[in-house]
């Protein structure tokens, strides 16, 4: 394409006359036009001075087609605008997912932590009659006043990690992106390491506590102490573990392309009606009729959940 041609394209594209671009120029309208003519040709310090106007090379504005520099210079934009874009909601969604599954396994971490020291509050205020519902018994009241807070704590750091997973599997239904293999090594290897000192110490908990729970209310101290080490390796446990579990975004990706979270959604809001039915049964058996079976309701309810949600697949 000729420099005639060019000149006039790119004047045309910035919406310039010939007497503007004259005076852009510091030259007259008539030297303009006779480039625009080929009668003349500008001198080279004019030629530069375009080039710095039209943001193009001397040799594109001479000698080269300045529509078609301009729509590959605009195609090479909005493709590296793309691949921007692209990289960031990569980038955007993988680190979603790293802050949603830490949250979580805190939550639940935390709710398995709660459980046990309720039971080692219900053991310390209820001496050996504490968890006497476990063998058909009734506590005495303070222990009762425990076990519901205690349940109550739990459900608070439950019911949010549930909620928020299948609002994040609705929002992120394929995640990009995933840890390094040096990552995934680090978890695995924490997760053994601390895996076996959690086991071993819920044993040793466990252990004791079966050996101590039935003595007399001068052990409770110490039932108590190991209750808490007990609490501390269930938590520890099942953080290290969802923390490696996390590391599998593949399987993540798998289970959100087989299973869809609307269905999960509704199973959600009926397995919350059943275990609040069931809980309301087990506090006025547990309050008002002194009924040393009041926990069945709750295992009738989760019984219910389980058939609802064999059917409902």
């Amino acid at each position: 394409m000729s420099f005639r041609d060019n000149l006039q394209r790119l004047r045309a594209r910035d919406g310039l006359t010939q007497e503007q671009f004259a005076l852009m120029l510091g030259v007259s309208r008539q030297a303009v036009s006779k480039w625009e003519a080929e009668r003349a040709y500008p001198e080279m310090d004019k030629l530069l001075r375009m080039c710095d106007l039209f943001g193009c090379t001397l040799d594109e504005l001479v000698r080269g087609d300045v529509v078609a520099t301009g729509s590959s210079e605009s195609e090479r934009q909005l493709e590296n605008e793309g691949e921007a874009a692209a990289c960031a909601q990569e980038s955007s969604s993988f680190a979603a997912y790293d802050a949603h599954m830490r949250r979580r396994a805190r939550l639940v971490a935390a709710a398995v932590g709660l459980g046990f020291l309720g039971l080692a509050a219900m053991v310390r205020l209820g001496g050996s009659f504490g968890l006497a519902f476990l063998w058909g018994g009734l506590p005495p009241v303070s222990s009762r006043i425990v076990l519901v807070v205690t349940l109550a704590a739990v459900t608070a750091l439950i019911m949010p990690a549930v909620r928020e997973h299948m609002a994040f599997r609705q929002r992120y239904r394929r995640i990009e992106g995933g840890y390094t293999e040096r990552e995934r090594t680090v978890a695995h290897d924490r997760l053994f390491k601390i895996g076996l000192a959690c086991a071993a110490l819920f044993c040793a908990g466990m252990v004791a506590f079966v050996l101590f729970a039935w003595s007399f209310d001068t052990t409770t101290g110490l039932v108590c102490l190991l209750m808490g080490v007990a609490a501390a390796a269930a938590a520890s446990a099942v953080y290290v573990s969802f923390m490696a579990a996390r590391m599998d975004v593949a399987g993540y990706n798998a289970r959100n392309e087989l299973v869809s979270c609307e269905p999960g959604a509704v199973r959600l809001r009926m397995f919350s009606l059943v275990m609040t039915l069931a809980t309301a049964v087990a506090l006025v058996g547990l309050f008002l009729l002194d009924w040393p079976f009041f926990w069945l309701s709750w295992v009738f309810g989760a019984l219910a959940c389980l058939v609802c949600r064999t059917i409902g697949r």
